[in-house]
């Protein structure tokens, strides 16, 4: 067992050793093992000269990993800042407990920045409840087209939400030239961690994925945002919802407006 003095807890500023770590221990044909470009543009801090990996190493090695995202990557302007966290990996059977002093590390560095995660495997759970993180369970939904039927459904337990009626609202899509010549066309709906040049930056500006943005409508008023990435897969679309802006209950009136957008 090797004692706690003999690595270091710092941040990465050569990308090579975090993503040779990735391909390694992670999965040899991960696209952050590979690609510099889409590592660079979704890790690397501008204003301080290195990456947002904390790793841990000895002399010969590199021992762990803990990447993480604030949300002032995409508009460093933001004062409200909220820390989300990817990926964690640690050779735990040489080195017990290095996780953990690792995401304590990134604790300290953030003291006064909301700390999350999405997506987690459920074999950390129990560490992240342990740690007093709000812990809850996200649902999937899906709306199929009623026109074609579709193969791609493995798990028809969620698919029906509640939903208000629509009459007096319209989903319309709004084109990435209106969305960079115009910042006007968006309302103030974006709450204190994102923002207009947050938009730009995440969705936009992404380097590989096309994303779509479509606004719901009320008397020609924006009331909510969505960021949709169309999957293609066996030959068969998907519209991926990824991201959401606006009051809360505005989802209840998305699913009628969605089958007519998805049937079109």
């Amino acid at each position: 067992m090797a004692e706690e003095n003999s690595y270091s807890i710092q941040y990465a500023r050569d990308k090579s050793l975090i993503m040779n770590f990735i391909g390694t221990h992670w999965k040899k044909d991960h696209i952050l093992a590979k690609n510099e470009e889409l590592f660079d543009w979704q890790y690397q801090d501008k204003n301080k000269d290195r990456y947002n990996f904390l790793y841990a190493g000895t002399e010969n090695e590199v021992i762990g990993v803990l990447g993480f995202i604030p949300n002032t990557q995409f508009d460093e302007k933001k004062t409200a800042k909220i820390i989300w966290l990817a990926l964690w990996k640690v050779i735990e059977d040489k080195y017990p407990g290095l996780g953990l002093r690792m995401l304590f590390k990134l604790f300290s560095e953030f003291p006064e920045s909301v700390i999350a995660v999405n997506g987690i495997d459920k074999q950390v759970l129990d560490i992240y409840s342990r740690l007093d993180f709000k812990v809850n369970s996200l649902k999937h939904y899906y709306i199929v087209n009623s026109l074609h039927p579709t193969k791609l459904i493995k798990n028809p337990k969620y698919g029906t939400m509640k939903y208000k009626k629509a009459k007096d609202y319209t989903l319309e899509r709004i084109s990435e030239d209106d969305l960079l010549n115009d910042q006007s066309i968006l309302p103030n709906i974006f709450g204190q961690y994102k923002s207009y040049v947050y938009i730009i930056n995440r969705y936009i500006k992404h380097p590989f994925y096309r994303y779509k943005i479509f606004s719901l409508n009320s008397k020609n008023n924006v009331i909510s945002l969505l960021i949709v990435r169309e999957i293609n897969i066996n030959d068969e679309k998907v519209f991926r919802v990824v991201d959401f802006f606006g009051e809360q209950w505005t989802i209840e009136l998305l699913p009628p407006l969605l089958q007519a957008l998805i049937d079109k």
